[in-house]
């Protein structure tokens, strides 16, 4: 299965900084975090999404067949998260969200500070050309990129 090795992946490269496009629910997110406290005390996750911004036409224009979740939703899934790992194994999750699309939103955080620690992204929110490539000119210089999926239309508007 494609998140297990997604984990063992994490586990193999042991980043302490990892971002994913398509936050969705947060527990993949989760999933990333555990795998990455086998090698660190501590794991920052930066996580972009629509969440509840997500429209009819996003899914549409990016093939997204899956419900919307709230960003205040995954906040709190989070900081649970977050205080259940300092108390049971003294281990520290720290996470930032941006909401938005990724086209738009991507730009101004790859300019920043953080961006630079980045040691591991996670490409699967869009699935789009346009917005995959916007992803992969974005993450090129990230150590580790991996890229979930996405899906382009034939000609015959058969999704592969």
């Amino acid at each position: 299965n494609r998140y297990k090795q997604l984990a063992d992946l994490i586990r193999y490269y042991k980043p302490k900084t990892i971002l994913e496009t398509g936050t969705w629910n947060g527990g993949r997110a989760i999933e990333m975090a555990l795998a990455g406290f086998k090698n660190h005390d501590a794991i920052h996750y930066i996580g972009f999404d629509l969440f509840e911004d997500a429209t009819v036409h996003t899914d549409h224009e990016e093939f997204n067949v899956k419900p919307h979740n709230t960003m205040e939703a995954v906040e709190k899934r989070f900081t649970e998260f977050a205080d259940h790992m300092k108390e049971k194994e003294n281990k520290t999750f720290t996470y930032e969200l941006t909401k938005g699309n990724v086209r738009e939103t991507l730009d101004k955080f790859v300019k920043t500070e953080v961006f630079n620690e980045v040691d591991f992204a996670l490409m699967g929110s869009g699935n789009s050309v346009e917005t995959t490539k916007i992803e992969y000119e974005a993450f090129k210089n990230i150590p580790i990129v991996i890229v979930d999926h996405f899906f382009t239309k034939e000609s015959d508007e058969e999704c592969i």
